[in-house]
């Protein structure tokens, strides 16, 4: 509402879904469906000038905030409280900063000391969630020093504290993932900021593929540890950092090459002499 709001002062057309459909009648009325909020800050940079995070973390997180309040609506949210405080403190933080900057100097006076007296309960309340969620920051230092080469940030809080052993846990926001795969989907989508639906429908690689170590489709390229170093490849199942791979001859995922013929360990499993690859390659 907030970005809606600085759109509407630059023109009213600009809060529609389709602002070439748009109506001052059906405006003045409030009846039309408006703009969702990635169209929102779209709008503001291209039209409005303002940079408010088309890209980055802001909209990563103002993103994952309206996926959970859209589950929370129709069928109920089960993400951990702490996740939910960390993102909701980046976003608030962020919003504090677009009204001051972006949104107080387009309002008449009278609408800006009421803007003031209410900003002020949100900055206290702001105050102390950040103070808790530093506080359990501190707590966490001296248990996680020691780790920081098996340690990659948390897709749901975005904190470094993912710590990936038989089952991904993070100890910042106490998510848990019974199924590595689904937290490899979670970083793949909200760390490192790439789509699995476009990149398969664009032809691209397969963003997520059987690991060589458990056999388990968790496997992700590029992952940064907490230490700084990134991996060439990682397992969300079993924790296992992996160093240059080859392709499997039969499938195509990384696997280790030795000399000869070099098959995954599903392929190693599933395949016979004359099966699944030419005979001759045997």
């Amino acid at each position: 509402m907030l970005l809606k709001a600085r759109l509407q002062l630059e023109h009213w057309a600009l809060v529609f879904e389709k602002p070439e459909n748009a109506s001052l009648d059906k405006f003045d009325k409030g009846d039309f469906q408006s703009c969702g909020t990635p169209d929102a800050l779209k709008r503001l940079k291209d039209i409005v000038g303002i940079e408010v995070g088309v890209t980055g973390s802001i909209d990563n997180d103002l993103r994952q905030l309206v996926k959970w309040r859209n589950a929370l609506q129709h069928y109920g949210l089960t993400v951990p409280a702490p996740a939910v405080e960390k993102l909701s403190v980046n976003v608030l933080d962020f919003l504090l900063s677009f009204v001051r900057y972006h949104l107080r100097p387009e309002l008449k006076w009278q609408e800006r000391e009421r803007r003031d007296r209410e900003m002020e309960s949100v900055s206290e309340g702001l105050a102390s969630i950040n103070r808790f969620l530093t506080a359990r920051l501190i707590r966490l230092v001296d248990e996680l020093k020691d780790l920081a080469d098996e340690i990659v940030r948390c897709p749901l809080c975005m904190q470094n504290t993912l710590i990936v052993d038989g089952e991904p846990d993070c100890r910042f926001c106490q998510m848990a993932w019974r199924d590595g795969g689904d937290a490899a989907a979670a970083y793949v989508e909200n760390v490192q900021g790439l789509s699995i639906f476009e990149t398969v429908k664009d032809g691209g690689d397969t963003l997520i593929t059987n690991c060589p170590e458990c056999q388990h489709e968790s496997l992700v390229a590029d992952v940064e540890m907490t230490s700084g170093t990134v991996a060439d490849y990682f397992c969300f199942q079993c924790g296992t950092p992996q160093g240059p791979l080859g392709t499997c001859d039969a499938c195509g995922n990384p696997t280790v090459v030795d000399d000869g013929l070099s098959l995954c360990g599903f392929c190693l499993d599933v395949c016979s002499p004359g099966g699944c690859i030419p005979e001759s390659s045997w």
